[in-house]
């Protein structure tokens, strides 16, 4: 946005956005599952929606209470799979995310302490790293699930940009608990069937259903 602003200040002698009809996207979380926010007003329980709800970043901010009766919370990278899961799954919190935003970081903060939370990413480097920055940025302590190496004979070979990402996340101290999957991802020289997709949701709603 301030180099975006810069740039219009340049070109025009304006840097407000909204005089060039350039609006703040909203910052929003997709969540589904018992999840209670509080507000002097009043508790809105989402556990009673059947389907998936965007929260506001504004409306996490503004609570003064955030529960959750679930066993765990899952993040979910891949918007398809989050929504087929929601139909499937019930006493899970799920939440949808890649790089994590500031409605994600603000929901992930505002959970309790004790709260168990997983990630379900692809398995390729690309997939690691948005678990580091979701471990970062929401300071929480965040494992992954379903996220081993699958080898896959017709999966690309790696480019320099992945084989450098391996390398970089197997440097960080903090990603030591996936350094077995980076290791077989760049001994094989590949990604494999890394895509969340390529794993059958009957046998991963089963599998979730045995940790709840």
């Amino acid at each position: 946005e301030t180099r975006l602003g810069i740039a219009l200040l340049a070109i025009t002698g304006d840097a407000a956005l909204e005089a060039h009809a350039i609006l703040p996207k909203p910052r929003h979380v997709a969540v589904h599952g018992p999840l209670e926010i509080s507000h002097p007003g009043g508790t809105l329980d989402l556990g009673m929606l059947p389907a998936p709800v965007w929260l506001a970043d504004g409306n996490i901010t503004a609570a003064n209470r955030v529960h959750t009766s679930a066993r765990f919370c899952l993040i979910v990278e891949n918007e398809d799979v989050f929504f087929e899961l929601a139909k499937s799954c019930r006493g899970i919190l799920l939440v949808q995310s890649s790089y994590p935003g500031a409605a994600v970081r603000r929901l992930l903060a505002a959970l309790p302490a004790g709260l168990p939370i997983y990630h379900f990413g692809d398995s390729d480097p690309a997939g690691f790293d948005i678990l580091r920055d979701l471990r970062e940025k929401s300071g929480r302590a965040i494992a992954p699930v379903f996220m081993g190496f699958r080898p896959c004979a017709d999966a690309p070979t790696l480019s320099a940009v992945e084989r450098d990402l391996c390398q970089r996340l197997l440097a960080n101290a903090a990603m030591a608990d996936v350094a077995p999957q980076l290791q077989a991802i760049l001994a094989a020289d590949s990604k494999g069937s890394f895509e969340q997709e390529s794993l059958p949701l009957a046998g991963i709603v089963h599998e979730l259903a045995i940790m709840t």
